[in-house]
């Protein structure tokens, strides 16, 4: 099965990925990027055909809805399409300056001194916001921990929620589960070097780059903080 998406080798890819640090590792063009998401055959099948989640049969408007930039972390969520209510694995071609907004008006699931001066101010403000942004360890082929790097994940409610399910945001909808199932079988067959979505990582707005706390440079190297978290990995299971 083809991918409609560019691919590259993955180990290839690997050699090129930072080891450590908060990156946004995505495929990208200047007018999207590309984010994904698994959902049950329903409502994945009516996304990919309609372009749009609105109307989608057993589609909640309103709840919380995560995406993810990063391929193999959505692998891993969704354990290569088989987890229930996540085989359909739809890869979203998101508007660019969509993803930059939705960084911009984020707030970070953990504390993030960087933004607010106590924990309280923090607490109040994930409370009230719409927005979650999380950096969970990213995730080699086998679903282990590549290094010390993380994987960004954004999540949306209520009328952000409703915005999304609009398709107004979008630059297309596309099902990868084929090639999704393709690639499983190949490593389940021990393959290694198999043929995944070309990614690289992605050099942030100021602003963006700035709220989420991205590492600035392509080796920075993971904060006393950043390894405490890849210890807990408590809310993993977005």
């Amino acid at each position: 099965m083809t991918c409609p998406l560019p691919t590259a080798p993955y180990l290839d890819q690997k050699k090129t990925w930072p080891k450590s640090g908060k990156h946004v590792m995505a495929q990208a063009a200047d007018e999207y990027i590309v984010v994904y998401q698994a959902f049950n055959d329903e409502i994945g099948a009516y996304a990919a055909e309609n372009k749009k989640f609105k109307g989608a049969p057993g589609w909640l408007p309103k709840r919380m809805t995560w995406i993810k930039t990063d391929f193999l972390w959505m692998m891993y969520r969704s354990d290569w399409g088989r987890s229930m209510n996540q085989t359909k694995v739809l890869a979203i071609k998101l508007k660019r300056s969509v993803f930059e907004s939705l960084l911009e008006q984020s707030i970070p699931s953990s504390f993030a001194p960087h933004l607010f001066e106590s924990k309280k101010r923090w607490q109040e403000a994930l409370k009230n916001s719409d927005i979650r942004l999380q950096w969970d360890p990213a995730k080699d082929l086998n679903g282990d921990k590549d290094g010390l790097r993380r994987a960004v994940q954004i999540g949306m409610r209520n009328q952000h929620a409703i915005d999304w399910a609009s398709g107004d945001l979008f630059v297309d909808v596309i099902d990868v589960s084929d090639f999704v199932a393709t690639v499983r079988e190949l490593i389940d067959r021990g393959g290694e070097n198999v043929e995944i979505p070309a990614e690289k990582r992605i050099i942030l707005g100021v602003k963006a780059r700035t709220q989420v706390n991205a590492a600035v440079d392509e080796d920075e190297e993971a904060t006393k903080d950043e390894k405490n978290n890849a210890e807990s990995d408590q809310e993993e299971n977005k």
